[in-house]
């Protein structure tokens, strides 16, 4: 019998729901209005579940997309989740956002760019010129921790000058574009074309946690918030 994980992702202007039977996807809804959330997120976990002919009794664990990200987003996708773990008596699995992206984007690398970018930077907008960001090789190892970082032209210059090629994706990244003096060494994407891929691997990493046990307590959970 495959362990049934929920996964939830409200950071942004998209609301995502996936099921995943252990790490494969077998059914996902999202919508992309705006300030919707907290009006639609219910209604797209039930749609999720009407499809697979499941219920919520029969879900083994909650995985949450926990930010950084929108405020507000992320404590609708937290409670939302905290709830349901706490009526269905099961864990809640919580997930780096950032981390989700770069998982999603090193197979983006592998597929469209073929591995030509060593290194790998998720952006998520955090207005002005600052964006929440990490930096990882295509090992997953982490080379830079998440962080709150004030982008111009000097950013991540001690890469470009070792000649990495550096894959910028997400919302933060193509206002980046302009300010960053990468040397040619570096791509922007906004990351819309393989945004279903973000809640899909929230759903990968939280089957990863499953198998480790690694829960969080639901009573003191919160979502990661960078400032």
């Amino acid at each position: 019998m495959p362990t049934r994980i929920l996964t939830i992702s409200t950071t942004n202007h998209i609301c995502a729901v996936c099921l995943h039977h252990d790490a494969q996807c077998i059914a996902i809804e999202q919508s992309t209005i705006e300030k919707s959330h907290a009006a639609l997120l219910i209604t797209l976990i039930q749609t999720v579940l009407h499809k697979t002919g499941y219920t919520l009794q029969m879900i083994d664990a909650i995985g949450i997309s926990a930010g950084p990200g929108s405020y507000t987003g992320l404590r609708i996708g937290m409670s939302t989740a905290q709830s349901l773990c706490f009526a269905l008596s099961i864990p809640l699995i919580k997930i780096n956002t950032l981390k989700a992206m770069a998982y999603a984007l090193q197979k983006h690398n592998k597929k469209k760019y073929h591995n030509q970018f060593s290194l790998i930077c998720p952006m998520i907008d955090a207005r002005r010129m600052e964006v929440y960001c990490l930096l990882m090789d295509q090992s997953q190892k982490v080379i830079e921790k998440k962080q709150a970082k004030i982008i111009d032209q000097y950013s991540f210059q001690t890469y470009f000058l070792k000649e990495k090629k550096i894959l910028f994706a997400g919302d933060g990244a193509l206002k980046c574009q302009s300010v960053i003096d990468d040397n040619g060494h570096a791509c922007y994407i906004d990351l819309k074309n393989i945004t279903p891929d973000d809640i899909k691997a929230v759903g990968v990493l939280s089957y990863q946690k499953w198998m480790e046990k690694k829960f969080e307590d639901i009573n003191i959970v919160s979502p990661i918030y960078l400032k």
